[in-house]
């Protein structure tokens, strides 16, 4: 492997063996890069420049390079199926977070990193809509969008307030657009037929959409 990465090196003229080897075990580790994320502009570039030769080199693991130039990021998908089970709630959360970029997507209102921001009002009536449920307090809240960052696929930015009413909107969720690639083109069909069925299993075995991502840790919660 390292003749590869010592290779490809050579050929760039600009990089080293241990830059590709660094990328590829991010890619693994990570799943979604994006450009414009702290720390990740040259990252995405080798991605970008090296877009086949790294899917070379990751296929023998199972893993589907995606490079996305109009919104600059690069996923790397598992092609094998994983049943790794989750938490019933981050599962539809993830499939709301889904319909609800899909439908800022209809009305263009991405930011300049192809996000879509939600606000919780916009989240609590979308969610209520869905499961006939409350959605998860705020701490809980919090703690299922550390989960979503680290898939790649939402993040938080706290908001704050000059008059002391940040307390009812403490954050905004900006929804990223490798939500698309992760959950899978059928996510939406699973959250119709989620919410046509109230209460029964989203995907019948309490797995989510993306659940062959290594990033998805496996649970005890029942569904």
């Amino acid at each position: 492997m390292f003749n590869q990465w010592q290779q490809l090196a050579e050929a760039s003229g600009c990089f080293d063996a241990v830059d590709f080897e660094r990328t590829a075990y991010r890619l693994m580790t990570d799943q979604v890069i994006y450009r414009d994320d702290h720390g990740c502009q040259q990252l995405y570039f080798l991605i970008e420049r090296y877009e086949k030769a790294l899917q070379k080199v990751l296929e023998p693991f199972g893993v589907k390079l995606r490079v996305n130039p109009e919104h600059n990021y690069a996923v790397a998908l598992p092609t094998h199926e994983r049943q790794t089970p989750v938490p019933s709630k981050l599962t539809v959360l993830a499939l709301v977070l889904l319909k609800l970029y899909h439908l800022g997507a209809q009305h263009n209102g991405f930011n300049d990193q192809a996000e879509i921001e939600c606000d919780l009002p916009s989240l609590q009536q979308l969610y209520v809509e869905v499961t006939a449920g409350e959605l998860p307090r705020v701490a809980e809240l919090d703690d299922m969008l550390r989960h979503f960052k680290r898939w790649g696929i939402a993040r938080r930015v706290a908001v704050t307030s000059d008059v002391g009413d940040a307390g009812a909107q403490p954050f905004v969720i900006m929804i990223r657009p490798a939500i698309l690639d992760v959950l899978g083109e059928g996510a939406l069909a699973r959250l119709a037929g989620w919410q046509a069925g109230r209460g029964e299993s989203v995907t019948g075995d309490n797995t989510a959409a993306g659940a062959d991502n290594d990033n998805m840790e496996p649970t005890d919660e029942a569904a």
